[in-house]
Parts: structure tokens; C-alpha cells; sequence
């Protein structure tokens, strides 16, 4: 029977990743995520998930991956494994780890993630929520053992998943970058890395098209100081808008604010969950010195009642333009009484799919008609580029390589990068939502 590779989803797409690997008659998840756009889509507000939202609605709307495929298999499977604590890994886990008879593995932060995820969408879960550090070898089952090996992503504690077969190691290296100088935990392990001697190689592409190598997290960091710590500043109103997960880049925007003299407020449910993940691992506890509104429906008391423009420095999410997130709520609906130049700080980037960059593009338009100041890409991605992925090629050696987690233009520059380096073409696996492919 051998070792497979099964898309289930993420393949042709950013979002919704989840990879089946078949060694012999077992099978291992490899991430549970949505699809973040459509299920966006599916939520009234930012105050936490739908009741209604049940696995069948979720896979029909393209916002979870089709695990329906693996109905025939589903018995079979021992074990999900969460690369990070990102939705479009981890999403998915209370609406369909149900469906499978085994435990869900991630690291320390990932499963605290997990468990909130969990307890908001108000889901019960047979399956067992396990944490493991980085470097421990657990078994999944009598023949294959996993490994959790620490990468440096915009997230705490993400991990490349290393499945050990008797057929060679399946590396899933999803999400990834290499900074030699991080702001927050270890730099990525190439040592073990290394040694792994891959088999198979599943790796993030997202900028599979950007030939360059991508920048430090002390960049973002030092273009972050560059604007908010400029005198003309002072006197306004400062939104900036991050990923709530990016628990290093809030880190920066409370100890600029220091400096700024003003205080964070996090505003909304994603900031809270996360910084209360980071603090239960002991990762974080800036979350003792801010404050932070909750819930979106008790946000316009709250920050009706900041007069002084120079008393808070507001971190929210949003930047990608979602119609229901806090920062299109605060604007469209004056939770602050914001005036023309006040600042809108974007420390994200756009994420390279067309749909997003044109409610990105909306969003600032809307900011600009209410003659906000739009200060854009103060940020650097959590992604390797083709830089990144060409080193991984050349020190990992795998024999074969399968992109995953980008759209086809992507896909395809990735693909030409391999055959340039000397990769054959049979053993670099296209590979579609639903396909699967012998090792």
C-alpha cells in the first residue's frame, strides 16, 4: 500500500489547509483551517462564531476543507497534527475533529489556541487536545511517529510537522521563514531540519512568485518606531491595525506606546483570545498592562469615553478589509470619534488573492473620504519568498516536493524554481483539492 499524499485542501488556494498522508492503511491530518474570506462570509460580527455554523454548512460554502472525502477512510485516521495557531490551520478544529477517532497535536501556544477556539464556538469534542515541545518524537501509531520543529512565522511556536514512515520522512514545512533575528522565540532549526533528509517536502508558497529573500521581524519593528514616534503624531488619534496572532509585532506596538506615553487598548474577541493563549504558556503578559474591550458590541462605550487624543494608542484587526472586523466597525460606525487627520496605521499586508486586495483597496477608500492618514506596509511578511524556499530546496534535499498554500501563479513560479535546481518533473506533485499521489 505504501506512502500518499492526499489534498484535501489548500492546493490551488490560500486557505483551509489540510493535508492527508496514507502510510499503509493509516492516515494523518495534517492541519484543520479555513478558508478565511468565505468563512467570513458566514459570520454576522467579530463577537464570536454563528451557532448555526455546523461542518456541512462550512465545507458547502468553501470554508472548510471537504473532508467528506475521507469518509471511507475516516476510521483509519491516528492523528491531526496543527502546524500553528493560525485560523487557516487550526479554524476548522471544532467543527470537524469530531469526525475522526484520534487526538490533535500542536504545540504549546497552538493548543491553547485550540481550546478557546473550542470553547467560543460552544462545541464538545471527544478528541484529546495534546501539546508537545519542539524536537519530541511522539508516536501517532505503532508505525509512525511525529515531530514538531521549530520554524520563525508571525505566530508563536509554528512548526514544521515531521511524520517519521517507514517509507522516509514527509516534512510539511506550512507556514514558514528564516530570520536570523527574531523579536520573538528561536530561529528556525535547520539543524534538525537537516537531518530530516526528506522524503517528501509540503511547503508553503504563498510568495512562490517573489524572488527575494524575506526581511526580520526587527524591520517591521523599526518602521513601526519610524511613524508612531514622529512628532507629528502627537495631537491624534492613532488606529493601527495587526493580526491578532502576531503576538511579537503586539509586543512592539506596547512598548512603542511606552514611548509614545499613551496606553494600548486591544479592541475585539480575536485580540483577547490570543493574548490570553500567550499568557497561559507564559509566552506574554502585556495583556496586564493594557486593556482590552472584548467584545465589538460593548466597544462603542468604551471608546466613546477616550476624549484625549493622546491617551491611547487603539490596536485592532481588520486590515484586510473584512466588512464585519473591528476596524471597518470603529469607522463606519464612529465607535471613535475620529477627525480628519487622524492616523490609520496598517502593520499587515495585503494577502496576495485578488478578492482581498480589492476589500482592502474599499476599506481605504473609505478611510481617505474621511480624511484619516493612511500609513500602509509597516509590516513584514511571516512567509518566506523564493529566496527562503531555494534554500530550503538546496540544504533539505528532498526527493520530492509538493507546493501548497498559494494560487496557481505561485504555484507555478515555485515549480520552475524547482526544475531549476534540479528536481525532476514527475517528483514535483501539482497536485488539486481531492488528488492524490503515490510516493
Amino acid at each position: 500500500m505504501g506512502l500518499s499524499i492526499q489534498a484535501i485542501g489548500g492546493y490551488g488556494e490560500v486557505g483551509r489547509n489540510c493535508t492527508a498522508v496514507k502510510v499503509d492503511d493509516e492516515v494523518f491530518l495534517l492541519d484543520l483551517g479555513l478558508h478565511m474570506e468565505n468563512y467570513t462570509r458566514l459570520q454576522d460580527d467579530e463577537d464570536g462564531f454563528q451557532p448555526l455554523l455546523t461542518k456541512k454548512l462550512l465545507i458547502k460554502e468553501g470554508a472548510a476543507p471537504d473532508i467528506t472525502m475521507l469518509d471511507p477512510v475516516k476510521d483509519r485516521v491516528k492523528g491531526i497534527i496543527i502546524s500553528h495557531a493560525h485560523l487557516d490551520h487550526v479554524g476548522a478544529v471544532p467543527f470537524m475533529a469530531n469526525s475522526f477517532p484520534c487526538d490533535v497535536h500542536g504545540t504549546p501556544f497552538t493548543i491553547a489556541v485550540a481550546k478557546r477556539l473550542v470553547a467560543e464556538g460552544h462545541k464538545e469534542m471527544r478528541n484529546s487536545l495534546v501539546a508537545h515541545r519542539f524536537r519530541e518524537v511522539f508516536p501517532l501509531s505503532d508505525k509512525v511517529r511525529a515531530e514538531f520543529i521549530e520554524v520563525t512565522h508571525s505566530t508563536p511556536q509554528t512548526a514544521a510537522v515531521a511524520l517519521h514512515t517507514p517509507y522516509g520522512v514527509v516534512l510539511y514545512l506550512n507556514d514558514f521563514k528564516l530570520d536570523d533575528t527574531p523579536t520573538m522565540g528561536g530561529v528556525t532549526d535547520l539543524d534538525r531540519l537537516r537531518q530530516l533528509k526528506p522524503r517528501a517536502l509540503i511547503i508553503d508558497t504563498l510568495y512562490g512568485n517573489v524572488a527575494a529573500h524575506t526581511g526580520s521581524e526587527r524591520a517591521a519593528k523599526a518602521l513601526l518606531e519610524r511613524a508612531l514616534l514622529s512628532p507629528h503624531v502627537k495631537g491624534k488619534r492613532v488606529l493601527v491595525s495587526s493580526f491578532a496572532s502576531h503576538i511579537a509585532r503586539l509586543h512592539a506596538l506596547v512598548r512603542i506606546a511606552q514611548k509614545m506615553r499613551r496606553k494600548v487598548m486591544f479592541v475585539g474577541r480575536s485580540m483577547a483570545k490570543y493574548l490570553e493563549a500567550a499568557h497561559e504558556v507564559g509566552l506574554s503578559d502585556v495583556i496586564d498592562d493594557c486593556d482590552v474591550v472584548r467584545y465589538s458590541s460593548k466597544a462603542r462605550k468604551a471608546l466613546s469615553r477616550v476624549a484625549d487624543p493622546d491617551q491611547y494608542l487603539f490596536v485592532v484587526t481588520g486590515g484586510m478589509g473584512e466588512p464585519n472586523a473591528v476596524l471597518s466597525r470603529i469607522v463606519d460606525e464612529s465607535y471613535i470619534p475620529l477627525r480628519r487627520g487622524d492616523i490609520v496605521a496598517f502593520s499587515n499586508r495585503v494577502i496576495p488573492v485578488p478578492s482581498i486586495i480589492r476589500a482592502r483597496e474599499r476599506l481605504e477608500k473609505r478611510l481617505e473620504g474621511k480624511g484619516l492618514v493612511l500609513l500602509k506596509d509597516l509590516h513584514v511578511s511571516g512567509h518566506g519568498a523564493g529566496a527562503d524556499m531555494q534554500l530550503m530546496l538546496d540544504e533539505l534535499g528532498p526527493t520530492f516536493v509538493v507546493p501548497v498554500h498559494s494560487e496557481e501563479p505561485q504555484r507555478r513560479a515555485f515549480k520552475e524554481r524547482a526544475l531549476r535546481s534540479g528536481i525532476p518533473e514527475n517528483r514535483i506533485l501539482m497536485l488539486s483539492n481531492g488528488e492524490e499521489a503515490l510516493l
